[in-house]
């Protein structure tokens, strides 16, 4: 992904690092990951990621409808409960947020009804 950005434009994306580590760079900032981490990655994201060495493995995971916790984890106030095999603190965000204002052509590939769409923007990527 080192020559295009890519966005997949009708679902979510769940991605579960199963080995390797590297950065998700993304309009919202960067977000570091490695082995056993998940990325969610909501529908309309333009993002590029970096691996830092050739040893990865990704289970990637298309959700059409809305990635939500399941209930059987949350209160009905909304939080986590104790019993919950993951908590708040292991939510984080993207961080770093690098804002380039770079002129040539870039491309997308963008992700629509199981067709895969090249285009180059000519334009100014005001993005991250």
């Amino acid at each position: 992904m080192r020559d295009y950005y890519y966005k997949n434009t009708d679902a979510d994306e769940l991605i579960f690092i199963h080995e390797g580590s590297g950065t998700v760079h993304t309009q919202y900032g960067e977000l570091l990951f490695s082995y056993g981490d998940y990325i969610m990655l909501p529908r309309g994201t333009i993002y590029q990621i970096s691996f830092n060495d050739e040893n990865n493995r990704l289970f990637i995971v298309e959700s059409f409808t809305p990635l939500r916790f399941p209930k059987r984890y949350m209160s009905r106030f909304g939080q986590l409960m104790e019993h919950a095999p993951y908590c708040e603190r292991d939510i984080r965000p993207p961080q770093d947020l690098q804002t380039f204002d770079e002129k040539g052509d870039f491309m997308i590939k963008a992700k629509k009804k199981e067709c895969c769409m090249d285009y180059i923007t000519a334009r100014t990527l005001l993005m991250w």
